[in-house]
């Protein structure tokens, strides 16, 4: 926060001995940013070069919208949105262009867009810079029809020079509240500068960011962040009345506990439980997906590609009929044990169901039978697809810890079969490509 203190040294009537300090570090803040920004516009360039215009969040776009100069926001790394049938292509252009991630050893290894599970993929330059990619603008909300909306409401303008979408002022500060309430600890308050310059710039539409707040399902970190600001910094633009609106549903235990299962700094909290978070993100599928119109059929699935070290499935179904998923895997004897994996059941970007073992499968399998899943049709109308999908991570074990692997032993072989009772059984066999004549275990 010092750099946004240090510009209003005079108004605020300091006349410390330290001024000159306070102005060497807006220079430092200024030089380490303009770093940061320069190595990010090359990419910027490209993606807006193939019609892929980005739409800069968080620090960037406020300085976008000409709230904060670069020697008052401290910019560490760039995020960017782009509409999820774009995402793909754009991630490609840069992987090309020398962008990787650090945990991923090619362009054949990165994640799938849209079928990942995330909701932004971080990508480190060739020489310098960090891109987040975002399919989604916030992490909770992976759902193709709230982003829309962000993306109707956005303006054209120009991050670097360069043509963008900025998205709505009213967009911007519910993603900042949003960002710092889950990434975020207590004594860390630079979002609270970023929040108190947009409630200040008198571009709120306060009606709409209590409609969004509510159809998002996001009460909790928002009217947590928003108290604060009213209370703590005497922001009084933020109305009483949104507040009262917000805290009912803010006290729903169940996303109360989604937060509490947010680690902070790597430290559980107290009450944590980590089924909240695949709770809470059902419960968002459920309520969005009541309001959603038809979806086009596979509209999700269009760009998926294959990698060495991954493997996806793709399993259509009946979604009327299929009431719940049953999910066994079986594999051989002789499966490495150095060999770790990760197995997901994801609706869209919406996840499942997943096994989990950084190293021995076998031995993760055994703690984890199997998995018996309930189907809500709204999770699909939500997601806006009719397919489940299966998707195998395998990691290698280095001295540097799990990577992703480049080429691993395995074979896999996925079958599906329909009960008479809506039960959907996917059967799903790892066998390993130097396999010898040693039964294969399953459990299922």
């Amino acid at each position: 926060m010092l750099p946004a203190i240090a510009a209003r040294a005079q108004v605020l009537g300091l006349t410390t001995t330290d001024l000159p300090r306070l102005d060497g570090i807006r220079r430092f803040v200024w030089s380490t940013t303009q770093k940061q920004l320069m190595a990010i516009r090359p990419a910027i360039q490209l993606l807006a070069t193939h019609r892929l215009a980005p739409m800069p969040l968080k620090g960037a776009a406020v300085i976008c919208h000409g709230l904060a100069s670069t020697a008052e926001r401290y910019i560490r790394d760039v995020d960017i949105l782009l509409p999820p049938e774009n995402v793909a292509r754009a991630l490609a252009l840069l992987v090309a262009d020398g962008w990787l991630n650090p945990s991923f050893r090619g362009e054949q290894h990165l994640p799938t867009p849209g079928q990942c599970g995330t909701h932004a993929i971080k990508l480190n330059g060739p020489v310098f810079g960090e891109l987040d990619l975002h399919e989604f603008a916030i992490a909770p909300n992976r759902f193709p029809c709230l982003d829309r909306d962000l993306q109707t409401r956005a303006r054209p303008g120009k991050f670097l020079g360069i043509p963008c979408l900025l998205p709505s002022p009213t967009d911007l500060l519910l993603n900042v509240l949003e960002h710092s309430f889950r990434r975020d600890p207590d004594r860390v308050l630079d979002w609270s500068v970023d929040a108190a310059r947009l409630v200040g710039s008198n571009m709120i539409d306060w009606p709409l960011f209590q409609r969004i707040t509510l159809e998002r399902c996001l009460a909790v970190p928002i009217e947590a962040r928003l108290r604060y600001l009213r209370e703590h910094c005497h922001l009084e633009r933020i109305p009483l009345g949104l507040l009262d609106a917000l805290a009912r549903p803010a006290e729903n235990k169940l996303f109360v506990d989604e937060y509490l299962a947010r680690q902070i700094e790597g430290l559980p909290l107290p009450g944590a439980r980590t089924s909240a978070l695949k709770k809470a993100a059902r419960i968002r599928a459920t309520e969005i997906g009541r309001h959603s119109t038809d979806h086009p059929a596979g509209h999700r699935l269009e760009e998926v590609r294959e990698g060495k070290a991954w493997r996806v499935l793709h399993i259509p179904l009946s979604i009327n009929q299929t009431k719940r998923v049953m999910l066994n895997i079986r594999y051989d004897s002789d499966f490495p044990d150095n060999i770790g994996c990760r197995v997901s059941l994801n609706c869209g970007a919406l996840r499942l169901h997943r096994y989990s073992a950084r190293r021995g499968l076998t031995h993760s399998l055994w703690r984890r039978a199997n998995a018996c899943i309930s189907l809500d049709p709204s999770w699909f109308a939500a997601q806006e697809t009719d397919q489940l999908t299966l998707f195998l991570h395998f990691l290698s074990a280095d001295k540097k810890g799990n990577q992703y692997c480049g080429e691993p032993p395995f074979e896999a072989n996925c079958q599906t079969s329909m009960g008479k009772s809506g039960e959907l059984s996917i059967t799903l066999t790892l066998t390993t490509i130097d396999r010898n004549s040693r039964p294969r275990h399953d459990f299922s």
